[in-house]
């Protein structure tokens, strides 16, 4: 089904009003409208992760329990199928919401990639860019680590990271009054600008990583500078949709925020296409 993107307004000349850069919050309510149903799959499912992640989950209904170290974890979770056995599992530590997961399962090669997002404490989040750069070579207050390896016993071919993306703008449409574009500078980098949302007319240049996770499908996670936040989102270049979350921590408060979203998504231009 075609969805035609909601007019787009013209961009004001003037610079935005408020003088406080919009937290998570502010951002996350309406980016879910063209989220697909959560999957009930998982319910019961249990698994060991070899390689570089080490760890076992046995998923309940809306629970799983995340071992690692010795040590068990309760999150709350959602599943989403991706298609060709596919699955995005997001899970949010119940009792500490200062750490998310997002497991991509690749059940058909028995393969996972385990995004493990730690958010700062205010007193990181408002600290200067370039004392972070310093201390740990990133612009952003949020850590961002990728394990992968095989699901059970055996070998399981690893993804691989991928540049198939770069030199793309491509517009996200989360909903009726959710649009942003994303352009894909470098195999590192990435900028976007919010057309409409609470950040109509801002826009950013932020660091970002593309992984490749089946036939013209793509993970891409973004970590931002200016507010702790975190994008993670597998793009479908053959349904045009992409589906996974947005996360983060309030830099003032500390709050932490987690949502599920779902976008349809249209590739305006490709700017290093022959």
């Amino acid at each position: 089904m075609s969805v035609e993107p909601p007019e787009i307004a013209p961009p004001r000349e003037e610079p935005p009003s408020r003088a406080r850069w919009p937290q998570i919050g502010d951002i996350i309510p309406n980016h879910d409208g063209y989220r697909p149903p959560a999957s009930d799959l998982f319910v019961g499912f249990q698994a060991r992760f070899g390689g570089t992640i080490d760890a076992s989950i046995h998923c309940t209904r809306g629970n799983c329990e995340w071992t690692e170290l010795g040590r068990a974890s309760v999150l709350e979770y959602e599943a989403f199928s991706l298609g060709e056995r596919l699955f995005l599992i997001d899970a949010m530590q119940v009792a500490s919401p200062a750490r998310s997961l997002t497991l991509l399962l690749d059940l058909a090669h028995l393969r996972a990639l385990v995004v493990d997002v730690t958010f700062p404490a205010p007193q990181i989040a408002q600290s200067g860019m370039l004392a972070r750069i310093a201390e740990t070579g990133s612009q952003s207050a949020v850590k961002v680590r990728y394990r992968q390896g095989r699901i059970g016993e055996g070998e399981a071919p690893p993804f691989r990271r991928t540049t198939a993306l770069v030199g793309k703008h491509v517009r996200y449409t989360y909903s009726d009054t959710h649009l942003y574009d994303h352009y894909y500078l470098s195999d590192r980098y990435y900028a976007w600008f919010c057309r409409q949302g609470p950040d109509r007319n801002l826009g950013d240049f932020e660091e970002c990583d593309y992984w490749q996770v089946g036939p013209r499908m793509y993970l891409v996670s973004w970590r931002e500078k200016l507010l702790p936040c975190v994008g993670i989102l597998v793009e479908n270049h053959l349904s045009m949709t992409a589906t996974g979350k947005i996360c983060g921590v309030d830099a003032y408060t500390g709050q932490a925020a987690n949502t599920r979203v779902g976008a349809h998504i249209k590739v305006i231009a490709d700017t290093l296409a022959d």
